[in-house]
């Protein structure tokens, strides 16, 4: 490859990139008006252009666009493949894997304020164990939420000297001259910035805000939730599809960071298969113990059950009825699952 067409190719390719994250950042600045995290690197087109409709629509509401989140969540085999397929060969998430999977569990059963209180430290523990192992720091030195924000100017570095490193030997062999070398790494700092910038306000601003001299401006804060610093808590699948949202941001930044983490996962793998197939017995489940779960709840009047009635767009499942022993009914579900899903044949 000429020196020409290596640099006008590359350059196109990284404008293309960084047309894509400032378009999806205007979109992420639009969807404020709903509390709403971010669009993360990771979704598919399918929501983005449903996200797209909702940020023109002027009647559009915080509903609207938490069940754009919320179907995607439903669709088990992705949610199996981003933890399978991404957070866990993530090595500074892995560790912590187990704890996700507890809490997407307990968010498939209605459980959120349980689900949101345990990814929070895993959040915490994934942004400090990345300047240890990386960084070499102690972890006395990632106390506060100002140490653990220094995590993305890290990746930001960590992200650039790998570029550096491919356009080097360009340089090296001629390809490009210096000029060209530094109008390359520019457009990719600017499009690693575009991303990091995204995720880095959202916790800035909003889960680790400083509520001792800031007016509060989202409720799902972490010295809020882990201190009870209020009763105005919204245990919601709207705020645990945030905090899942963030560490799979997360995730994608420590990726992008590190060129040895694997970029693709089979949906045939057997961990996610597994998975799905766990993930869809206990979407059942629920169905049978909702009912009594509900009898409780409301007995307080300000408990809101509206996500208790949530169903995907296209569901996947068929609820069971309730008040049967669960013994019968969990053969039924292998059963059912087998019929519904051929792929996991060999794994209910």
């Amino acid at each position: 490859m000429d020196e020409l067409n290596y640099f006008e190719n590359t350059r196109d390719e990284i404008k293309g990139r960084v047309e894509v994250a400032e378009d999806l950042a205007k979109l992420n600045a639009n969807l404020q008006r709903f509390n709403w995290m971010s669009i993360h690197p990771q979704l598919f087109m399918t929501e983005y252009r449903r996200l797209l409709n909702l940020a023109a629509d002027p009647s559009a509401t915080q509903a609207d666009v938490t069940k754009v989140f919320a179907d995607l969540f439903c669709d088990f085999r992705v949610t199996s493949l981003f933890i399978d397929g991404l957070l866990k060969t993530v090595p500074h998430i892995k560790p912590f894997c187990p704890l996700v999977d507890q809490a997407v569990m307990m968010a498939i059963a209605h459980d959120y304020a349980g689900a949101i209180h345990v990814m929070i430290p895993v959040i915490e523990g994934a942004l400090r164990k990345y300047q240890v192992d990386v960084k070499g720091k102690q972890n006395s030195q990632i106390m506060r939420s100002a140490d653990l924000l220094q995590v993305f100017g890290f990746l930001e570095e960590d992200y650039i000297a790998h570029k550096k490193v491919v356009f080097k030997e360009r340089f090296d062999a001629g390809i490009i001259d210096q000029s060209k070398f530094t109008r390359l790494v520019a457009l990719e700092r600017q499009y690693i910035t575009t991303w990091l910038n995204v995720i880095k306000s959202y916790i800035q601003q909003n889960l680790y805000m400083d509520t001792s001299n800031c007016t509060l401006l989202d409720p799902l804060n972490r010295h809020v939730l882990l201190h009870g610093f209020s009763v105005e808590l919204d245990y919601s699948l709207s705020n645990f599809l945030k905090v899942f949202n963030t560490l799979l941001y997360i995730a994608w930044a420590f990726r992008e960071a590190d060129p040895s983490i694997p970029q693709r996962i089979s949906l045939e793998n057997e961990d996610i298969l597994y998975k799905w197939s766990a993930f869809e017995k206990l979407k059942l489940i629920t169905g049978v113990t909702n009912e009594i779960k509900l009898s409780v709840y409301q007995k307080y009047p300000d408990f809101k059950t509206d996500d208790f009635q949530f169903v995907p767009s296209q569901p996947r499942f068929r609820p069971l009825e309730p008040h049967r022993p669960l013994g019968p009914e969990l053969t039924k579900i292998d059963s059912q699952l087998r019929e519904w899903y051929p792929e996991l044949r060999n794994f209910s």
